[in-house]
């Protein structure tokens, strides 16, 4: 057998789920990886204005090929796009796409997935090359010394426990058993430990991978978080796996150059599809933009002419993202309104952080400043966008001392 190849990763080093870079060492013959990742939830790529951001199927391509072999099993946890809609669907072929080029196996759903329908589901299946995991009773797939069954996140841990006893009696020989559930943490340590049969149990995670390996017994409990932003493999010697490895898809992980091209022809389809113009809004709330605001706020005005928040529309097209649905909420003002932003040709003044998205729309104070007034607001107002997922590291106090006003 071949040598396993060498491995110019930068490993998750937070995470000693032994964490090395891969040698030259021969594997035995009868060895096989598990390589487990996803949970994407639509973030094809990273998302957030904290760097370095970590995640997205370009990297996760390049891990996973370089990772794995034929004979390995590859698995895909859902959910894969959080949801239905246009973008979800464009999102879950572009998905699929990538996933046939990580050589993915199987793909375990999750209950948001089901509501993309049977029309879209049918092409991730077909476009992937993978086979769908619906969690239903006897829907158990196996493989040369692996069996594998998944939920679809909505059972309770007696249920599970029932489903993977189902499991463990269609069990033949020294067959490595695996079940992937959308249980917590917490939940599946407690189910771990009534099915002490199991090899590896993947659950349901937002947080990063665990500084140490979690062993019940001889079962192995992993979780890649979601997002997209991990991948975790597993060796099988032959009668049990080793100890967890967690790859973190940070920067230093080049674009595989297939899945590149596809995450273009993705952006490419939501330019052409115009789904920025075509998104709902909630209000008909009247927005101005920035320019008027500064006869009267001429001081505030050079402070956000000098900070990011000013230069948000030019981050956003630089980075091909100015036609996203997913992302021109952050970026522009008043988009969730019909008075504010539409797209960058009708609505050029509205681009960028202004003003009016942390005070609220402005056009009826700049009518009327005396009778009307504009709040004044705090770090409810930064939230929206700041999120955790988005934006870690966000401290308002900190954050406020670089736009004080």
């Amino acid at each position: 057998m071949s040598p396993r190849p060498k491995i110019a990763l930068l490993l998750l080093s937070a995470v000693p789920f032994v964490l090395a870079l891969l040698g030259n060492a021969t594997k035995p013959d009868d060895s096989w990886t598990l390589v487990v990742s996803g949970a994407t939830k639509g973030y094809l790529a990273p998302c957030g204005c904290t760097k370095p951001m970590s995640g997205g199927i370009r990297r996760r391509a390049s891990v996973i090929q370089a990772i794995s072999k034929e004979s390995d099993l590859v698995v895909e946890l859902g959910p894969m796009v959080g949801g239905p809609g246009r973008q979800s669907e464009i999102k879950a072929e572009t998905l699929a796409q990538s996933l046939k080029t990580m050589k993915t196996d199987f793909v375990s759903l999750q209950k948001s997935d089901l509501l993309l329908g049977e029309g879209v589901l049918d092409s991730v299946s077909r476009l992937s090359g993978a086979q769908l995991m619906r969690g239903q009773a006897d829907d158990f797939q196996s493989g040369e010394g692996w069996l594998m069954a998944n939920d679809l996140g909505d059972l309770t841990v007696e249920q599970a426990v029932l489903r993977a006893q189902s499991l463990v009696r269609s069990r033949e020989s020294k067959e490595a058993l695996i079940y992937i559930t959308g249980l917590g943490k917490d939940e599946a340590t407690e189910f771990a430990a009534k099915v002490p049969e199991l090899d590896v149990v993947v659950y349901s995670s937002s947080s990063n991978p665990e500084r140490q390996a979690v062993q019940i017994g001889k079962t192995w409990l992993v979780s890649p978080a979601d997002e997209g932003k991990f991948v975790v493999s597993l060796r099988f010697t032959g009668d049990r796996f080793e100890a967890p490895v967690v790859y973190g898809l940070g920067p230093d992980i080049h674009d595989e150059k297939t899945v590149a091209r596809y995450y273009d022809q993705y952006l490419d389809r939501l330019r052409v599809e115009k789904l920025v113009e075509k998104m709902p809004k909630s209000s008909s709330d009247q927005y101005s933009g920035t320019d008027k605001c500064r006869s009267c706020h001429e001081p505030a005005y050079k402070v956000w002419e000098g900070s990011k928040h000013s230069q948000a529309w030019a981050t956003l097209k630089a980075d091909k993202h100015d036609a996203d649905p997913d992302c021109v909420s952050c970026h522009t003002v008043g988009n969730q309104s019909s008075g504010g932003f539409i797209v960058e040709e009708k609505t050029p003044h509205l681009t960028n952080v202004g003003c009016e998205s942390c005070h609220g729309a402005g056009a009826a104070h700049i009518e009327a400043p005396e009778r009307v007034k504009m709040p004044t607001v705090g770090k409810d107002s930064c939230t929206p966008c700041h999120k955790l997922n988005h934006s870690p590291n966000f401290r308002y106090d900190e954050y406020w001392e670089k736009i004080k006003h």
